[in-house]
């Protein structure tokens, strides 16, 4: 009776042994344990991302807002470059060189003939040398350098060599440090003063930003009654 209803392998069909096989899969395998791979249905793609109406727009804008970024930017500078080109213009010819000024031999000798009196006088060379120039306030400027002054072989005996700076606000400063004293062959005599003295300004801030700021530096002897004159 065993071997009438024993299930004989060998002579079961085609389709029992495919059955069998499947139903003896792993459920780690791959496929569900209990179809066979020809019975497993085929997986779909993936459906693609659906755009909505404003999506589509906001694609089809993008290289237009990207132009009229680039066209921003690009008007915006040279809006900028024809301003800085304009200031720059403004103040090249707002600026002029002032007629009280001496800056040639030609402008100091027309000054000895018109404006000093006919009395004799010393006429000391003098130079300044700036080595710094701070600004503390708006109506003090902080300077420092060197002056030197070449008094001709005619400079009277006993004449006082020293200088002072009348716009110092500190009495400290008053005599600056005695550098160089050294006399020529020809009788020229070299003199060098070491300063630093705060001057007080007096600056017009009316025409800013077109405004011409100038830092005056008035240097006199110490004595001012020995007939000396400063020029440049």
């Amino acid at each position: 009776e065993d071997e009438e209803f024993g299930f004989d392998a060998e002579r079961a069909s085609p389709s029992h042994r495919a059955v069998e096989g499947s139903a003896l899969q792993s459920p780690s395998s791959k496929g569900h344990p209990l179809m066979s791979p020809r019975q497993i249905p085929p997986t779909s793609p993936p459906a693609a991302p659906i755009q909505t109406q404003d999506e589509e727009e906001q694609e089809q804008h993008k290289p237009h807002r990207k132009a009229c970024g680039i066209w921003t930017a690009l008007i915006i500078t040279t809006l900028c470059v024809i301003v800085i080109g304009v200031i720059w213009v403004l103040t090249f010819q707002h600026y002029a060189t002032s007629d009280d000024h001496i800056y040639t031999v030609a402008k100091l000798e027309e000054f000895k003939q018109n404006y000093l009196p006919a009395t004799k006088h010393t006429f000391v060379h003098v130079g300044i040398y700036v080595y710094t120039l701070d600004f503390v306030s708006p109506t003090i400027v902080s300077v420092a350098g060197t002056v030197w002054m070449m008094f001709p072989p005619d400079t009277p005996p006993g004449t006082n060599q020293e200088i002072q700076f009348p716009d110092t606000t500190s009495i400290t400063t008053l005599n600056p440090v005695l550098l160089d004293n050294v006399t020529f062959s020809d009788g020229t005599r070299r003199v060098i003063w070491g300063f630093d003295v705060p001057l007080k300004q007096s600056f017009d801030n009316s025409e800013y930003p077109f405004d011409d700021i100038v830092v005056n530096i008035r240097i006199w002897p110490l004595q001012v009654f020995h007939n000396l004159t400063f020029v440049p």
